[in-house]
């Protein structure tokens, strides 16, 4: 958690395998009577807004609160004002330990920041994301590093380095002496670049006068577009070396599977129109149960068995959808699911879209993932309903649920198998086909026609319907082509719908623009006249 004057802010984080990893950042500008707080009692109130926005991440599972000040024991104080005593009560009802911040190892997506003041006035912001594992040590030397870069690009010949690391102001002017390896290397280059100025100085200072490094390095830390302060850097690697390095020396040949992924990705066909007619009836059968979106949706009001939640899967294509009814999902839930639904019905897909929930963001199911060579898509951390298809069919599906259950809503995972089936076999506005004939290649005989005959079942016999089923699997991959091609045309006509007021604008490099300030990301320099 991270407090300034105007803001206070926390990042929930995920550790395993001594490995930390980001899962949401949230943040709340304060009001004036809020900026009178004292760091203490605003530290709480960052706590209270993590647990307001990530309530379902605080009733799930222990919460640890990393933090250097006494939060548990301003809370436990006899003699509370009326708000802390109201945020004590709260954050009672969940499972929280608190515990003393130190330095972390392991830590995957830090960021850094820094801040090249010019003689001119001038602050240069400059916001870099580590993208490989780090401790704080390595964080601080790879910041020193990149600013040191940072300066001799913009060829600073006198330079002062203020740092709130005593250890790294000390191993640089000596004081200390360096044990670890590593740390070693940093040192050495660290001086090495240093002896390229003209004159530099190191001077360490207080953490207080560092807020606007610290700003731009919590920055980078999170993917939130709108709270960024300055365009972010990712960093793949460390500045030292780190072993030697594999060079490929095999060159893959073209395959039949070539035409088809140079087709999907880049758009490339054939100069015949013969072959790219057929080569589009490829990409098409290729195209199908290839990319599901997953979520998990609950608490729900219990079932029969304690069953609270549902976890599902829908096929971007065909909008086939698969569900299952848990008293709890897990990690292993997940995985089970996926096998059985997805992977003995349909095969191996080639992506999974989920949110960034603990049952799909762990290491089991991402290695599941891995060693069936899937494709694991996240979406946005700041925007976790991004994940569109599979909260449409969420909307979709609870809509009929709610329409069949009227009062009696302890009965939805009785009748969750008869929405599954009447969704399965509705027509779909975007493809104009239903998910069960994109699937299978015919429409499903429904109840109704086996007691009321149709046309269909009337003349119906045993040798013109296995024929009748063979040609319709011929005819599935042209199916599946008109099908994409409606697709793709409806989504055409829904952006140029939610477009058609946009103004479209040319801007040139050096012209002046009113940039607009949301109310989430005010700071003391916000405003039309802020530097950028």
């Amino acid at each position: 958690m991270v407090v300034t004057e105007i803001v206070v802010s926390a990042v929930l984080l995920r550790e395993e395998n001594s490995i930390q990893q980001p899962i949401f950042y949230v943040s709340k500008s304060l009001i004036e009577a809020e900026k009178r707080y004292t760091l203490a009692e605003k530290l709480v109130l960052a706590l209270v807004t993590a647990k307001w926005k990530l309530r379902q991440y605080f009733e799930a599972h222990t919460i640890i609160v990393l933090t250097t000040q006494p939060i548990k024991a301003v809370m436990s104080k006899p003699d509370l004002s009326g708000r802390v005593t109201k945020w004590a009560i709260e954050l009672g009802a969940f499972d929280i330990r608190y515990q003393p911040r130190t330095a972390q190892k392991g830590q995957a997506g830090a960021g850094v920041g820094i801040v090249l003041s010019l003689p001119e006035g001038v602050d240069l912001e400059y916001s870099v994301r580590l993208n490989f594992p780090t401790s704080n040590n390595v964080a601080e030397y790879e910041v020193l590093v990149l600013g040191l870069q940072l300066a001799r690009t913009l060829k600073v010949g006198r330079l002062v380095v203020h740092s709130d690391s005593r250890l790294i102001v000390s191993h640089i002017t000596d004081e200390y002496a360096t044990k670890d390896e590593r740390i070693g290397a940093y040192q050495r280059l660290v001086k090495d670049l240093a002896s390229k100025f003209e004159k530099i100085e190191f001077k360490r200072i207080l953490r207080e006068m560092n807020v606007q490094a610290d700003r731009l390095a919590h920055a980078a830390s999170t993917s939130v577009e709108d709270m960024r302060v300055a365009p972010v850097e990712l960093l793949s690697s460390p500045s030292i070396p780190i072993g030697p390095g594999v060079m490929q020396i095999d060159v893959e040949e073209e395959t039949w599977m070539t035409l088809i992924m140079n087709y999907l990705t880049k758009g490339t066909q054939p100069s015949d129109p013969i072959e790219a007619r057929k080569l589009r009836i490829k990409a098409a059968k290729a195209l199908a149960i290839a990319r599901w979106g997953m979520d998990i949706v609950g608490p729900l009001p219990t079932a029969v068995g304690g069953k609270k939640f549902i976890l599902l899967a829908t096929d971007y294509f065909t909008k086939w959808v698969e569900a299952e009814a848990y008293k709890t999902v897990t990690q292993t839930d997940v995985v089970r699911f996926v096998w059985r639904n997805i992977f003995c019905r349909f095969g191996i897909p080639r992506a999974i879209v989920t949110d960034n929930r603990t049952q799909f963001d762990n290491h089991k199911f991402r290695s599941y993932c891995e060693e069936n060579w899937i494709i694991q898509q996240f979406s946005s951390q700041n925007h976790p309903q991004g994940n569109g298809q599979a909260e449409k069919t969420n909307r979709t599906i609870f809509d009929c649920l709610k329409r069949r259950l009227e009062q009696c809503k302890c009965k939805w995972s009785e009748e969750l198998p008869n929405v599954l089936w009447a969704y399965r076999i509705t027509k779909r506005k975007p493809t104009d086909e239903s998910p069960f004939s994109l699937a299978y290649g015919t429409e499903a005989v429904i109840t109704t026609e086996s007691g009321l005959p149709t046309v269909r079942t009337l003349v119906v016999e045993s040798n013109d319907n296995e024929q009748q089923l063979a040609h319709n699997l011929d005819m599935l991959e042209e199916q599946q082509e008109v099908a994409a091609l409606r697709l793709a045309n409806y989504q055409n006509q829904a952006a140029n719908y939610f477009n058609k007021r946009v103004r479209h604008r040319k801007f040139k490099l050096g012209e002046w623009v009113l940039k607009k300030v949301m109310e989430n990301t005010k700071d003391l320099n916000a405003g039309k006249f802020r530097q950028t």
